[in-house]
């Protein structure tokens, strides 16, 4: 695993320059600068909102959150993979760059292969399992909170595409 801190987005984001996206949401009460319809090189500080907001942006709903920062994702692959092949260090640098900042249990000759494969392949894309949201408190927290229940099929389905 290696996991990063939401707080470290704008660390993330500088690591390959900006990463480029077209803005589909209204963020226009929380950040004027990310206009809908607008394609952009995301600043640090963009990009957090941009992966971290959710609160008075569109509907408010983890799913449309979720769908920006698949897009992120997908666009910053792209640029690590386009790093990679101006700079050969790229990848040791960036693992430097974030390495105390990131919970893993990977070595950084570990991350270094996984990183190389990553760059070398071709990607299938992101999936998205279908569902229903509810409402309910599955945390314990007496809070209720909006719980994703995974359609069986569409798992199954996605399981065998990634898999079969």
């Amino acid at each position: 695993y290696y996991a990063l801190s939401m707080e470290e987005i704008p660390v993330l984001n500088r690591a390959v320059g900006g990463v480029t996206v077209t803005v589909e949401s209204d963020f226009s009460k929380v950040d004027k600068s990310l206009k809908k319809g607008e394609t952009i090189t995301l600043s640090d500080e963009q990009a957090y909102v941009f992966l971290h907001d959710r609160y008075e942006v569109d509907d408010e709903k983890n799913i449309s959150r979720m769908k920006r920062q698949k897009q992120y994702l997908e666009a910053f692959i792209q640029k690590v993979k386009e790093k990679s092949k101006e700079d050969k260090k790229f990848l040791t640098k960036f693992w430097k760059e974030l390495s105390d900042k990131a919970v893993t249990n990977i070595s950084g000759k570990k991350f270094s292969k996984l990183a190389n494969t990553l760059v070398k392949s071709t990607s299938k894309g992101i999936y998205t399992l279908e569902g229903k949201e509810k409402s309910g408190k599955a945390l314990g927290d007496g809070i209720e909170h909006t719980e994703f229940i995974v359609d069986k099929k569409s798992l199954r389905k996605i399981m065998s595409e990634i898999y079969g």
